[in-house]
C-alpha cells in the first residue's frame, strides 16, 4: 500500500524518536486539538488511525495522550505544562493554529519534535520563517489552505459576467483568530499586485469556542448586513 505524505511524515518522526527513548519501547505522544470543530476532529481521527497502520498501539507500544484546547490558549498551555510536569514526551502533535503556537512557545527551549497540521499561514504564525525549506528548529509540518491566488481565481468566476473599469471590490468577514488574519494580510498583498481586485475587510473578534460560537456566527450576521448597505 502506497503511503500518504503524512504518514511518510510520521515515519520520519518515530523512528527518530527511538534515540530519545532508547529505554523504553512505548512511545509518548502528546496530541492537542485545537477546538471541536469538524476538521480538527477528523484530523485528529485520521491521525490516530495512520499511527495504528504504522503499528503503533495505545498501551502496547504507544501513550497517546489527548489534550482539548477548546479554542482556549490559557487551557491549552495549561494542560500541556500539566503534561510536561509528568515527563517529557517523545512527540507532540498540534491541530491547528492555536495548539501549534502553544507547543512552540513551551517547548520553544528544547528538544521535543513538535509536528503540527491544519495550519493555513506557519509563517505569519511564528512557526517556522520559510515553508518548504528546513526549519533548523524541532518543527515541522503540512501546511493546510488552498492557494490563494486560486481563492481569487474563483471569486473572478463568480462575477465574470460584470464588466467594471475599475478594481472588484469583495467584502471578507473574519475573525481575530491567528490564521484569519494571516490569511487576509496574505490576500490583500496579492490584491496589491494584481491591481484587478480590493478586499474590503469586517472583522469580528475571536472567542473561545464552542461557547464562542452564537456570538461570533450573530457578529457574522451583522457584518453581513453592514457590507451589502
Amino acid at each position: 500500500m502506497q503511503k500518504t505524505p503524512l504518514q511518510l511524515l510520521l515515519i520520519t518522526l518515530i523512528i527518530g524518536l527511538a534515540s530519545l527513548a532508547v529505554a523504553s519501547d512505548v512511545k509518548k505522544v502528546i496530541l492537542i486539538e485545537t477546538m471541536p470543530v469538524p476538521a480538527v476532529i477528523e484530523h485528529s481521527r485520521w491521525f490516530q488511525v495512520q499511527l495504528k497502520e504504522l503499528g503503533y498501539e495505545q498501551n502496547k507500544n504507544l501513550k497517546l495522550t489527548i489534550l482539548k484546547a477548546n479554542g482556549d490558549r490559557q487551557l491549552a498551555e495549561k494542560l500541556l505544562n500539566a503534561e510536561l510536569a509528568a515527563g517529557n514526551p517523545d512527540l507532540v502533535v498540534t491541530i491547528a493554529t492555536l495548539a501549534s503556537q502553544t507547543a512552540a512557545k513551551l517547548l520553544k527551549d528544547t528538544d521535543i519534535p513538535i509536528m503540527f497540521f491544519m495550519v493555513s499561514d506557519p509563517v505569519g504564525s511564528g512557526l517556522v520563517k520559510q515553508i518548504n525549506a528546513p526549519t533548523g528548529t524541532n518543527i515541522t509540518g503540512k501546511v493546510y489552505t488552498v492557494n490563494r491566488n486560486a481563492k481569487i481565481e474563483m471569486l473572478f468566476q463568480l462575477v465574470s459576467q460584470i464588466v467594471v473599469h475599475r478594481p472588484i471590490r469583495f467584502g471578507i468577514i473574519h475573525s481575530t483568530y491567528p490564521s484569519s488574519v494571516g490569511d487576509i494580510r496574505e490576500l490583500k498583498m496579492i490584491a496589491k499586485r494584481r491591481g484587478d481586485i480590493t478586499f474590503v475587510p469586517y472583522e469580528i473578534e475571536y472567542k473561545k469556542v464552542p461557547a464562542g460560537l452564537p456570538a461570533m456566527i450573530e457578529g457574522t450576521k451583522k457584518e453581513s448586513v453592514l457590507s451589502c448597505l
